[in-house]
């Protein structure tokens, strides 16, 4: 989808140098991005398993309504608890775990960090304090993030499963060793 759209999308698809949190880090590749681009994807690179199909389709979403995103509904109950305590149970109606990648338009996106206030875990929601609606794509428990050592061996199974026949052994989740940012 992005390279029948933006055919010359290879011109700007590259890493650009991580902040220490999350913002900073979407902050500093979004300033690359040339103001004709009509849209910019935020993706976490802890979900590696997210496919082709499921970035097209989040694209499109975000081509009709100005912003999209991955998502999964809830179906774990899900307990508020402090001090290791359970307060409460939140009802799970109506709650999705957002994924990525997340689809805006990219004046939407560059106007959302420029009033950017406290502390940001998703860019759907700077999006969201705009007034805009971010629609929702249907995602996968296969777009987990990989943060500890059962995610990489989930995500090694999944690569597996993934495996063409006749192929020697899956597409890796690293490709090289050579760094792509600037």
């Amino acid at each position: 989808m992005v390279s029948k759209v933006y055919p010359d999308s290879g011109s700007f698809r590259r890493l650009r140098r991580s902040g220490h949190e999350r913002f900073e880090s979407v902050a500093n590749a979004l300033a690359k991005v040339p103001e004709d681009v009509d849209l910019v994807a935020v993706h976490d690179a802890v979900r590696p398993l997210t496919t082709s199909l499921q970035i097209d389709a989040v694209f499109r979403k975000a081509a009709e309504t100005g912003a999209a995103m991955l998502a999964l509904q809830a179906a774990d109950t899900l307990k508020k608890v402090e001090q290791g305590v359970i307060v409460g149970t939140v009802p799970r109606d109506g709650v999705w775990q957002a994924q990525t990648p997340q689809v805006f338009r990219r004046d939407w996106l560059v106007e959302a960090y420029a009033k950017r206030t406290g502390t940001v875990t998703d860019d759907a929601q700077l999006i969201e304090a705009l007034g805009h609606s971010v629609s929702v794509v249907p995602g996968s428990a296969f777009n987990f993030k990989i943060t500890t050592q059962d995610d990489l061996k989930l995500a090694d199974a999944v690569m597996q499963s993934r495996k063409k026949p006749g192929a020697a052994k899956p597409m890796p989740l690293f490709f090289d060793d050579e760094p792509k940012w600037d």
